[in-house]
């Protein structure tokens, strides 16, 4: 099954996406999934493609559960950086 987890930064959090962003990256590096990453990135302002406001993830997954493990463990969770996340399963058609 495919799943997005979108999930949007609290406001002013930048500065705190930034300290966090190396422990992040290497926490997806180190920790074996059950699942896998599809797409990832950072969501961007669309007026200003230097400001994230943001985490997308296109993920294949066996369970939800295993991306909301993939998303609790997350060093961007356990600082607070989210003001709104969502985690839904995709009908994928195409692609």
């Amino acid at each position: 099954m495919h799943f997005i987890r979108l999930c949007y930064d609290e406001p002013g959090s930048l500065d705190l996406r930034h300290t966090h962003v190396e422990a992040h990256r290497a926490w997806f590096r180190e920790h074996p999934l059950p699942l896998q990453i599809l797409v990832a990135g950072p969501l961007c302002a669309a007026d200003d493609q230097s400001r994230e406001i943001g985490s997308f993830m296109l993920i294949e997954a066996d369970s939800i559960d295993a991306v909301q493990a993939l998303h609790d463990g997350d060093p961007f969770t356990a600082a607070g950086i989210f003001a709104e996340v969502r985690i839904d399963r995709l009908n994928k058609k195409t692609g």
